[in-house]
């Protein structure tokens, strides 16, 4: 392939060019600030190989990032308004996801951390499900649209923290979970954290990530204070993670960094007390693309209580294999779904537990999505996207995909729950209903007890031509989920403006006019996207089973 090509002469090339080249961080090395730094790991991807590809990384870029992040990078994508938290600002060379020191930037593989697994409680979703080299291409273009805060180039980890081997981590006692406790109280992490970590400190309703400028006015965006007792982090799902953001802070966000001010021993045990807030029983794991096997059998189950789905989980799981980029991978019959959150409700819980299942004939498809929900509602929806692209093409934008990327949309509505549309889209606001006869059919069933939405589509697999993706035996079929819970309530975006009794009518007078300004633009966000789910999945693929 040529990517391999241009990773050995990127190789080669980086080694003859580390024999002349000056050191450029020669400085930072001989500072005691950095004695943390490890100057001598190898991250990937290396920088003549980032060059080699960065030729491909616009394109993408437009393909995949552009709605949310704009394009020159600044944020400002057309669907960046419905977003909460916001997108990232790359010209600001602002990353979260951290293994570097504060005063460095980020490392090649951070960003590649964030490609790969997404970033939790967020929009930004996983996307393993393109290669290693369009990964490289995103990296070199994100990278270039922060020219500015790299003049030296990437940044390296620090040794206390390294993801590759034991740095003297410190294991979990009685004794560090106590010490993180003191340090938890001592830090002030309960004005913002509160004293359960439960995100409702005394502060946290008023502090602050970012502003943003509209109609002459500025708003405070507010900040989403973790609350840890939910077992979800935004880092990743480990201690050593969590190690990292009580080091590197969390850029973009109030939350500083530790890394220059608190001991090596006090970070450890801060992360491990953090980490020991949880309530779940498990770590969530980092979301990626998964592939699901659809089982075949002589009859495809329609209806959600069918005992067929049950047997599904009974099922050895099938050998492991090689994912269509050549990683292994662990096929499953029930997949577990991780839904994104591109609108953030602090009302509702940070995870919705759902599933995917799906068994065929040979000659139809009935594919059973069950999801946590508090209450039933006639709004409440679920959809099934289906690509034409087969890896190792990628799919397209996993919101609605785009004018060169149209999807195949399956979508069931609880105000119609024996029923279910289909759509042609070609874009997060270009999605056209299919005329009827429909080729897609749908039965569902609310478990007010559980608490838990299951509907099962069913087509059949050659579709009914037209924009319909037929899903194939012998390959891979990309899909991916989507929901929309009618309950959630909508959250605005931006902070109210106060009016104070006290001031004087002027400053009162403006603050309203301000305040109507806010609420108009709000107001005009949720008019334009109220429609779109808020939650969904990267890419998956289904294999049938022969």
């Amino acid at each position: 392939m040529a990517w391999k090509l241009a990773l050995s002469v990127a190789v080669i090339a980086g080694l003859a060019y580390g024999s002349v080249a000056q050191d450029p961080w020669q400085d930072e090395k001989k500072d005691p600030k950095f004695a943390d730094v490890d100057w001598n790991s190898k991250g990937f991807p290396p920088p003549e190989f980032l060059d080699a590809m960065a030729g491909e990384g616009p394109a993408l870029y437009d393909k995949y990032c552009v709605q949310c992040h704009g394009a020159t990078g600044d944020g400002h994508g057309a669907l960046s308004p419905m977003l909460v938290p916001p997108p990232r600002d790359f010209t600001k060379g602002v990353f979260k996801g951290r293994s570097s020191h504060p005063d460095l930037p980020p490392t090649a593989t951070d960003i590649q951390r964030s490609l790969v697994h997404g970033i939790p409680l967020s929009g930004m979703l996983s996307y393993s499900f393109i290669d290693t080299p369009q990964q490289v291409a995103l990296i070199a273009h994100v990278k270039s649209l922060a020219a500015g805060h790299f003049p030296k180039g990437f940044g390296f980890p620090l040794k206390s923290g390294n993801f590759h081997r034991d740095a003297g981590m410190q294991f979990p006692t009685a004794e560090t979970i106590a010490r993180g406790r003191a340090l938890f109280e001592r830090f002030n992490c309960v004005v913002c954290h509160g004293e359960k970590g439960d995100g409702k400190g005394r502060v946290s309703d008023t502090l602050v990530d970012s502003r943003v400028l509209v109609g002459g006015f500025e708003f405070e965006r507010p900040s989403s204070v973790r609350d840890f007792t939910q077992g979800i982090y935004s880092g990743g799902p480990n201690v050593r993670h969590m190690y990292l953001r009580v080091s590197g802070g969390v850029q973009g966000t109030v939350m500083p960094p530790f890394a220059t001010s608190v001991s090596v021993e006090d970070r450890w045990a801060l992360a491990h007390y953090v980490m020991s807030l949880s309530k779940r029983s498990q770590p969530l794991p980092l979301p990626h693309s998964e592939v699901m096997i659809v089982k075949m059998a002589a009859a495809v189950p329609a209806l959600p209580a069918d005992p067929a789905w049950a047997a599904l989980e009974k099922l050895p799981l099938p050998p492991e294999e090689k994912s269509p980029f050549g990683y292994p991978i662990q096929p499953v019959y029930v997949l577990d779904l991780y839904f994104q959150q591109l609108r953030h409700n602090r009302g509702r819980p940070y995870f919705t537990e759902a599933t995917a299942r799906a068994i065929h004939n040979g000659k139809s498809i009935a594919i059973r999505l069950e999801w946590e929900d508090a209450a039933s509602h006639p709004d409440d929806r679920i959809e099934i996207q289906l690509s034409p692209a087969k890896p190792p093409e990628a799919p397209g934008f996993v919101l609605y995909g785009g004018a060169a990327d149209p999807l195949n949309l399956w979508r069931w509505e609880a105000k119609a729950p024996a029923a279910a549309g289909e759509f042609d889209a070609t874009g997060p606001l270009a999605v056209v209903a299919q005329p009827a006869p429909l080729n897609v059919s749908a039965n569902a069933a609310y478990d007010a007890g559980a608490k838990r939405w299951a509907v099962v589509f069913t087509r059949a697999l050659a579709g009914g031509g037209g924009a319909d993706v037929p899903i194939t035996e012998g390959g891979f079929n990309p899909f991916s989920v989507l929901m929309k819970d009618g309950g959630e309530a909508w959250p605005e975006g931006t902070r109210a403006i106060p009016v104070d009794p006290e001031d004087d009518p002027r400053e009162q007078a403006k603050a309203k006019e301000k305040e109507s300004a806010r609420a108009k633009n709000e107001e005009g966000i949720k008019t334009t996207f109220k429609d779109l789910p808020r939650h969904l999945t990267t890419w998956h693929n289904m294999r049938l089973e022969p």
